[in-house]
C-alpha cells in the first residue's frame, strides 16, 4: 500500500507541475503575443510630415484593419466650407475642439463601391470604399479594430457595431455647442448597436470614448439614403488587444444577406 500510495503522489505532483507549466506558458503567450492580433504602427510622425490638401489641414491619422485605410485626417480651416469635394487618401472630421473628443466623427467618400454587392479591395479604393468589406461576416470577424492617432498618440479602438443607418437619422446625435452630454453618448451607442449588422462581445459604455467611421452608400438602390458606419470604443486602461467574439445571427444581417444573394427587391 505504500508504494501505491507512493506512486499515486508522485503521479499527483507531476500532474500539478504540467498543470503549472501549462498555465506559466499561457500566460507569457497572452503577454507576448495577445497584441500581435493588431499591431499598433506608430502614425504621430506621419501627422507631422503630412502635406496639406485645400483648405484643410490634417489633425489625425487613421487606420483600419484589414483595408487600405491608412491616411491623414483633415479638418476645414473655414466653416462656410466644411466637406472635402473630392480629397483621395483622406478622411475629415468636422469638430476639431479637443473637448469633442469623446465622440469623434471621421467621415470619408465612397466613389467607386457603392453596388449591394460591395468588393472587398481594389486598386482605385483610394478613399473610403473599402469599409464596405465589413458587409461580409469572414471580413467582419478578422477585422476588428480601428487606430486614430491624434493629439501626439496613437488610440486604439475595439469595432462594436456596423451599420446602415438613414441619412436622418445621423442628425440625432450631434452637438453643436459643447461636450457631448453623456446620455447622448448613450444613446448614440444603443443606437448603434440595435441597428448593427453583427453582435460584437464588446462592453461599451457612455464613459467609454467612441469613433465612428461614416462613407456613403447605394447598397439599397440609387434613390435610397444611407451612410455606412463602423464603431469602435477605445480600449480600456490595462485591456490588451485580442480577439473576440463576433456573432451575424440578427436580423439586421440576414435583411442585407438576402439582398446580396438577390433574394430580395433592394430597397
Amino acid at each position: 500500500m505504500k508504494k501505491v500510495s507512493e506512486k499515486n503522489l508522485s503521479n499527483i505532483l507531476v500532474f500539478l507541475g504540467c498543470l503549472i507549466f501549462i498555465i506559466i506558458c499561457a500566460f507569457l503567450y497572452q503577454r507576448t503575443f495577445s497584441n500581435r492580433y493588431y499591431k499598433i504602427d506608430s502614425r504621430v510622425k506621419k501627422i507631422e510630415s503630412a502635406e496639406q490638401v485645400e483648405d484643410y489641414y490634417t489633425v489625425g491619422w487613421l487606420k483600419v484593419q484589414g483595408t487600405n485605410i491608412d491616411f491623414p485626417v483633415v479638418t476645414s480651416q473655414d466653416n462656410n466650407n466644411p466637406y472635402p469635394v473630392d480629397p483621395a487618401g483622406y478622411g475629415w472630421v468636422i469638430k476639431r475642439d479637443a473637448k469633442y473628443d469623446d465622440v469623434v466623427n471621421i467621415n470619408g467618400h465612397n466613389i467607386f463601391n457603392l453596388s449591394s454587392n460591395p468588393k472587398k479591395t481594389s486598386k482605385d479604393f483610394t478613399r473610403f470604399e473599402e469599409l464596405m468589406a465589413f458587409v461580409y461576416y469572414d471580413f467582419a470577424k478578422d477585422n476588428k479594430y480601428i487606430q486614430y492617432t491624434h493629439n501626439g498618440k496613437d488610440y486604439v479602438y475595439k469595432v462594436f457595431a456596423v451599420d446602415f443607418v438613414p441619412i436622418a437619422d445621423m442628425n440625432l446625435f450631434l452637438v453643436d455647442n459643447g461636450r457631448y452630454e453623456k446620455n447622448a453618448i448613450k444613446d448614440q451607442i444603443q443606437f448603434y448597436k440595435q441597428q448593427s449588422l453583427y453582435n460584437y462581445d464588446v462592453d461599451v459604455s457612455e464613459n467609454d470614448k467612441i469613433v465612428s467611421l461614416t462613407t456613403c452608400t447605394r447598397f439599397f438602390g440609387e434613390e435610397s439614403k444611407y451612410d455606412f458606419v463602423i464603431s469602435g470604443r477605445l480600449l480600456r486602461d490595462g485591456e490588451s488587444i485580442n480577439d473576440y467574439n463576433v456573432v451575424k445571427n440578427n436580423d439586421n444581417y440576414n435583411k442585407i444577406e438576402k439582398i446580396m444573394k438577390g433574394d430580395e427587391i433592394n430597397e
